[in-house]
């Protein structure tokens, strides 16, 4: 059994183990024997970037602002007394627009034109009344004068000329009273008069209607107003500016602004306008200053009072400064210029942001700036323009 277990491995496992072997040596000598190739350096990454020619020169930056339109003169319409209303005009409507002038409403005058007809009975009747005491006082200062000659001559007594004196006294009085109650008679009939005038409402100036409130048989008064005037020749828009501008506002006087009318992203209307005063005083809760702006032609313009609207304007003027694409600067105060192919870092002073754009000082004219932000961008890269 022994004896065939061995001739067994002697015949096959010896030339399979001779295999394995002669096919190690063989995989040992290849790799003992193979070539060796030296590793490349690895090539240094380049950088396609945009690239810009920095030049200085004064800017004036347009300055965005917003506000909403308002008419410079508004006035609710109403009545200084009261009275039914009994005539309404045609063009007392929601929208129209009337002139100076016109007549709006009418009250019933009945009322008003009794107690200005009883008064001028009470005036006449004064008037004669003063005309009556005139003409005895007149008598009787004749008297006096009579009665002082006759006591000259012993004629007339003591108590004669008293008695003379008296009359006289007591008529000048009752005459100085009469003038006055016929002054007080003839101020109530020029008030009695301007109630009467009153009681026709008239536009007080060219405007446009709106928030009518009145119908016929209505009793108006001074405490409800009948409807409301705005003067659609005569807009302005308030806007609040920062404070190094408005600190500037003596010199913005006059200046012409683009007034926009915008509904979500679309453009419903556009104006001219000037800067034409500015207020007293800062405004506390925006941290900056009140300026206003007239619109000019307001008549024709498409904008309305109550519009929420844009306003561009020039606010200042920027000395040497470089305008620069909002994506050139890194952090607050950094950006990159191409130095031979080499990115290096520059500090820069942002004098002002505008919409995707910046203007700095510290760049020297002619600078090649570079405008393309990428994330491994830094001191040392290699670039090269792209341009």
């Amino acid at each position: 059994m022994i004896k065939t277990i061995i001739l067994t491995f002697l015949t096959r496992g010896l030339p399979a183990i001779a295999v394995l072997a002669g096919f190690i040596g063989l995989f040992n000598y290849l790799v003992a024997t193979k070539p060796q190739v030296e590793a490349e350096p690895a090539k240094p990454q380049i950088w396609a970037v945009k690239e810009i020619s920095v030049v200085n020169e004064t800017a004036q930056p347009i300055e965005t602002a917003f506000g909403t339109v308002v008419a410079a003169r508004e006035a609710d319409i109403r009545f200084s007394v009261s009275g039914e209303v009994n005539w309404i005009s045609p063009n007392l409507r929601n929208g129209n627009q009337v002139e100076e002038g016109e007549p709006l409403v009418r009250l019933d005058t009945t009322r008003y034109q009794l107690a200005l007809d009883e008064l001028r009975v009470q005036i006449a009747g004064e008037i004669a009344q003063a005309a009556s005491l005139e003409k005895q006082l007149t008598l009787r200062q004749k008297t006096l004068e009579r009665t002082r000659t006759m006591a000259a001559k012993n004629v007339a007594s003591d108590a004669d000329l008293d008695a003379a004196e008296l009359a006289v006294t007591v008529t000048e009085s009752q005459l100085i009273a009469s003038q006055a109650r016929l002054a007080q008679l003839q101020v109530a009939e020029r008030s009695r008069l301007k109630d009467i005038d009153d009681s026709e409402l008239t536009a007080p100036f060219t405007g446009t209607l709106s928030m009518v409130n009145i119908g016929l048989g209505q009793i108006a008064s001074a405490s409800v107003p009948i409807a409301k005037m705005t003067d659609q020749s005569s807009l302005e828009v308030p806007f609040v500016v920062k404070a190094e501008i408005y600190a500037l506002a003596n010199n913005l006087m006059g200046q012409t602004v683009d007034i926009t009318w915008q509904s979500g992203n679309r453009d419903v209307a556009r104006a001219k306008g000037y800067i034409s005063r500015a207020n007293a005083e800062l405004d506390k809760i925006e941290g900056g200053g009140r300026l206003y702006a007239d619109v000019i032609d307001a008549q024709s313009a498409s904008i309305r009072p109550g519009a929420f609207v844009k306003v561009n304007f020039v606010g200042r003027s920027l000395d040497n400064v470089a305008l620069i694409p909002e994506e050139a600067l890194f952090g607050d105060n950094t950006v990159y210029i191409n130095q031979d192919g080499i990115a290096l870092s520059q500090q820069v002073d942002v004098v002002y942001r505008a919409p995707g754009a910046v203007y700095v000082n510290g760049l020297a004219d002619g600078t090649k700036l570079i405008a393309t932000r990428l994330p491994a961008l830094g001191d040392g890269v290699r670039v090269q323009s792209a341009n």
